[in-house]
């Protein structure tokens, strides 16, 4: 938590503008809903492509704040209809649509680049407001490569054009970021200037006003003159106020009191602290309170009042510390016995002395004494064990205390790392799917098929890739060294050097395209000063379905053919497997000298059952003996099933696996591709 609180500090000077423009989208939310459910009933009915790549692009718009993950699969609908009907305009759009994405997801590189083209089809067909939005989204792009000046370029040339286009609204957004480019260039002067002409406008008042006075306050505040960053704070509080953006308010109070702190004025200071913290607590804002406790901190540190001090820093920490672990538990468990024990041994030592006293009243006066003297006795040693005690536990309770703290704090960092890590990989899990062909891509390329991919971890080094040359369907299966991240890795160069040796080489045999990328990805890994002897076996089909013609390369993966004997009746047909051996040798870097891959071209008929596969399945240990499940099992299987539908196939398979395992651990990745003729 105490990492947590700092973390959220340091957000805190940057956040101001941003935290309140996503408050007002928020309650934005059922609004947009309402919109998508109205634009996609109305795509449903629309037929018209030149109606239809506007409606996918507001789709993407109405659903950009809330799930932007499913914004950018229709800006990318949008872009293939745009190219695929010469729609240049509509592309634009597009583009510009899906930079705003990629600038969310922090890609950017690829921002910069979709907007250059989106720049350059505005331009050329002198569409006006597209272009001066897309000056300002590249602004934002370059702002956070912290490229100021080319940012402020860009804002000025955006501003020209809504000027020209009379857009009130394009010009004031605008010079409200020419004003923050300024700052964050240290000219708050010239930031001043634009937030001047902004007020020549005339904009009716609305949220909109919450922006412009906390960008005049943050000016003012660069400038050192607090008092004139107070009147454009407390604006800015009343805004937020009217418009009921509480959040923003509680913003507003603490950057008041930020303000008087400078000044020194302490009073007032704490005064406006105090609001935004009460504010926060009455409407449990966590975030905000937070912040304002580290304000007013500050505040009571100058005025040497040490006790509020401290307890405010100790509610600042306590505010998410609500979870106990079983060992704080016991520990407490622990404490509390040791002071029952004390407290039986106070009440036992105490029913000693009143025996005593009894014995000491029925016996003479000499005996009275002596046993009076030794109940003393037994009182003082009694309360000597309990001091002992005491001090003891308290010795123990000072050093749990201490460890429970140092517990906590590791903990902590443990768990934003470890949470860090699984976002990470997780993401890299979207990233690798969207490298894979989606089941429509699957469908539309081979109409009978099914593919069993079941990844060891989160990310995969099996990988399956598709791609169409001269009207002929390509396949390939791939099985990169490793599984998990290092896989994964690999998987990517694999992918990447199959794009290039068909797109950029141009390149149309199996052989060929094995051999180009088996170049490519030795060039990529020797680029490191480390050894790296990283690579994938697997298999490439091209299908030739005018004239039934298969075509295949294989490094160490083999393929297998599956063809009806009896033909009779379909479903009473005895099937057979043969197989299409492959090179001994992998792509990628290896210790040993590698050869051209050699070209296999056969003829195909229809009904037959083409299967291509990694080694994960035959390697599966399982069964009664914990052995591998190996290839001519798998061969059997695949003999058995291939006159089944393809699902049907996929399900056994899948069925005949996860019982062989059974509760032993997949031992590598897994996957089949079967494709019917």
């Amino acid at each position: 938590m105490i990492l947590q609180s700092k973390i959220k500090l340091l957000i805190f000077a940057k956040k101001n503008i941003y935290l309140l423009l996503f408050f007002v989208l928020f309650v934005k939310t059922n609004a947009q809903q309402n919109k998508f459910d109205s634009l996609k009933k109305e795509l449903k009915t629309t037929t018209a492509i030149e109606k239809r790549v506007p409606l996918l692009i507001e789709i993407a718009k109405s659903i950009y704040i809330s799930i932007p993950d499913s914004s950018i699969s229709y800006c990318e609908q949008a872009e293939e209809l745009s190219k695929k009907y010469n729609l240049q305009v509509q592309l634009a759009f597009s583009l510009h649509c899906e930079s705003r994405y990629l600038l969310l997801k922090g890609d950017i590189k690829a921002t910069i680049d979709k907007l250059t083209q989106a720049i350059a089809i505005f331009e050329k067909n002198n569409e006006k407001k597209g272009l001066a939005k897309a000056y300002s989204l590249k602004s934002v792009a370059l702002g956070r490569l912290n490229k100021h000046n080319e940012a402020l370029e860009y804002l000025l040339k955006a501003k020209t054009i809504f000027i020209e286009i009379n857009d009130k609204d394009g010009i004031a957004n605008t010079l409200t970021n020419i004003a923050n480019t300024n700052c964050d260039l240290d000219q708050p002067s010239k930031g001043l200037d634009a937030l001047t002409e902004y007020k020549k406008l005339n904009i009716p008042k609305s949220g909109r006003e919450f922006y412009f006075e906390v960008s005049s306050g943050n000016i003012y505040y660069k400038l050192g003159n607090y008092v004139e960053a107070i009147n454009h704070y407390k604006n800015c509080t009343q805004i937020a106020q009217e418009f009921k953006m509480l959040d923003s308010e509680i913003t507003g109070l603490t950057l008041t009191a930020e303000c008087y702190k400078k000044m020194n004025n302490l009073i007032a200071a704490k005064s406006f602290y105090t609001k935004a913290i009460d504010l926060s607590k009455q409407n449990n804002l966590i975030v905000e309170e937070s912040e304002a406790l580290k304000g007013i901190i500050s505040v009571y540190e100058h005025e040497a009042d040490f006790k509020n001090a401290f307890y405010s820093l100790k509610h600042s920490k306590a505010i998410d510390d609500t979870i106990f672990t079983l060992e704080k538990i016991k520990s407490i468990n622990d404490i509390e016995s040791k002071l029952t024990i004390t407290e039986k041994e106070k009440i036992i030592a105490e029913q000693n002395l009143s025996i005593e006293k009894e014995k000491v009243e029925s016996s003479s006066l000499k005996n009275k004494l002596a046993y009076l003297f030794a109940g003393l006795a037994i009182v003082i040693i009694a309360f000597i064990l309990l001091f002992y005690n005491n001090r003891k536990t308290k010795k123990l309770f000072t050093l749990i205390e201490k460890q429970k703290e140092e517990v906590e704090f590791q903990k902590e960092i443990i768990e934003i790392k470890n949470k860090d890590l699984m976002d990470s990989i997780v993401y890299a899990r979207h990233i690798q799917g969207s490298m894979l062909p989606s089941d429509k891509t699957m469908q539309d390329l081979f109409k009978e098929s099914f593919v069993l991919y079941k990844p060891k971890d989160v990310i995969a080094g099996d990988f399956y890739w598709t791609e169409v040359i001269e009207n002929r369907s390509v396949l390939v299966v791939g099985d990169c060294t490793g599984h998990g991240v290092p896989g994964a890795l690999v998987s990517v160069v694999a992918c990447n050097a199959l794009s290039r040796a068909v797109k950029e080489f141009k390149l149309n045999e199996p052989a060929l395209i094995f051999d180009k990328v088996n170049e490519l990805m030795q060039e990529t890994f020797s680029k490191s000063d480390y050894e790296v002897n990283d690579g994938m076996d697997g298999a490439i089909c091209i299908f030739d379905f005018n004239n039934m013609k298969l075509h295949i390369a294989a490094a160490h993966n083999p393929v297998w053919i599956t063809t009806p004997t009896n033909k009779t009746e379909f479903w009473d047909e005895t099937w057979v497997l043969s197989q299409i051996n492959a090179d001994k040798q992998p792509i990628g870097r290896f210790n040993e000298k590698t050869v051209p891959f050699q070209s296999k071209t056969i003829s195909i008929q229809k009904g037959e059952m083409i299967y291509l596969f990694t080694d994960g399945y035959a390697d599966q240990f399982g069964g009664p003996k914990g052995k591998k499940f190996k290839n001519k099992q798998f061969q059997e299987l695949i003999v058995s099933i291939s006159k089944l539908p393809l699902e049907k196939q996929k399900e056994q398979l899948d069925t005949a696996i996860e019982n062989w395992k059974g509760t032993l651990d997949q031992v590598d990745d897994i996957l089949i591709v079967g494709i019917r003729i």
